[in-house]
């Protein structure tokens, strides 16, 4: 077949190169950075790290091909898709640019999608912000005094402002039906 392993060292960059029908698939580099899909922009980088000697963790990275650092907010900086071997895609969890990247300050987001019934598009369900702020529905923070709601069993809870306008004791239980 077509098939090819290759060890490259000519230019003392030592990969491990894997092709098929002549094209390179699989990329292992002298890091141990693995590259999917080839080294270029359509490539999806994986690195999986043992312990180092500023933490004895195990790590497993995802990260973008980008050669620059994002620019703004909400840049995708990595997605764990579910889904099935039929190439139907699910629930995403989503890694993002919280604000613009630099050398010394790197904000980010955490986005969770989900797909509802009768559709194939994900939909943002939960936020976690670049500072901690908890977004229901995407972004929706809410704003100082309110409390979430639930929706039910088949319903995303809500923002709703308690009638005192603070979240004391009487007006949560008052809003949450206990």
């Amino acid at each position: 077949g077509n098939a090819l392993v290759e060890c490259e060292s000519s230019d003392g960059s030592d990969h491990v190169i894997i092709k098929t029908a002549a094209t390179e698939r699989v990329k292992v580099n002298s890091n141990g950075v693995i590259h999917v899909g080839g080294t270029g922009s359509s490539s999806v980088n994986f690195g999986i790290k043992g312990s180092t000697v500023t933490s004895n963790v195990g790590k497993l990275g995802i990260n973008s091909s980008y050669s620059n650092l994002p620019s703004a907010e909400n840049i995708a900086l990595g997605k764990v898709i579910f889904g099935h071997g039929t190439g139907e895609d699910g629930p995403v969890i989503e890694g993002a640019a919280g604000g613009a990247w630099s050398t010394n300050n790197l904000p980010s987001a955490l986005k969770f999608y989900t797909v509802p019934g009768s559709s194939t598009t994900q939909t943002e369900r939960f936020r976690i912000s670049k500072d901690g702020a908890l977004g229901i529905g995407g972004a929706n923070y809410g704003t100082a005094g309110q409390v979430l709601t639930s929706g039910g069993p088949n319903g995303a809870p809500t923002w709703v402002t308690t009638s005192s306008g603070g979240a004391d004791i009487t007006s949560i239980l008052k809003y949450t039906n206990l």
